[in-house]
C-alpha cells in the first residue's frame, strides 16, 4: 500500500511539474474572468487559458500608464475582473485597467482590452448581455 501511495505521489508531482512547464513566458497561468454586472444575482464567470492570459498581458503591456483609480461601484455593468492562477488580479472598468498587486494602472483608450476580455466569454454568456456590455464599453 505504501508503494502505491509513493507511486501515486510521484505521478502527481510529475504531472504538476509538466503542467507548469507548459506556461508561456509572461503568462500567469489560466485565469477566471468575472463579468461584474449583476447586483442581486451571481456574476457570470468563465475560464481563460494560459495562452489567452499571455495575450491579455501582451495587450496590457502595450497600454499607456495612467493614475490609479478606485473600482466603480455603480449599478449595472461595472467591469471585468481577471483572477489569475498565480493569485494576481487585473480589473478593467471604464477604460482603466489596474493590476491590484502592483497598483499599476493603464489606460485602455479605445476599450480594446476590455472588449477582448468580454469576447473570451461569448460561449458562456447570454448573447443579449454580451451586446449590451459591448455597447457600454464602446460608449465609454
Amino acid at each position: 500500500m505504501a508503494s502505491f501511495r509513493l507511486t501515486l505521489l510521484v505521478v502527481v508531482v510529475l504531472a504538476a511539474a509538466a503542467a507548469c512547464g507548459n506556461e508561456s513566458p509572461g503568462s500567469r497561468g489560466s485565469a477566471v474572468v468575472t463579468l461584474d454586472v449583476f447586483s442581486g444575482l451571481p456574476n457570470p464567470t468563465w475560464v481563460i487559458t494560459p495562452e489567452q492570459t499571455a495575450d491579455l498581458l501582451g495587450m496590457w503591456d502595450r497600454l499607456d500608464d495612467t493614475a490609479p483609480v478606485e473600482y466603480a461601484g455603480s449599478l449595472g455593468y461595472r467591469g471585468v475582473i481577471v483572477d489569475f492562477a498565480d493569485g494576481s488580479r487585473i480589473w478593467v472598468s471604464r477604460r482603466i485597467a489596474v493590476d491590484e498587486g502592483t497598483a499599476t494602472a493603464r489606460i485602455d483608450r479605445d476599450g480594446s482590452l476590455e472588449t477582448w476580455i468580454v469576447d473570451t466569454g461569448r460561449a458562456d454568456l447570454d448573447p443579449a448581455l454580451v451586446e449590451e456590455i459591448l455597447a457600454a464599453i464602446a460608449a465609454g
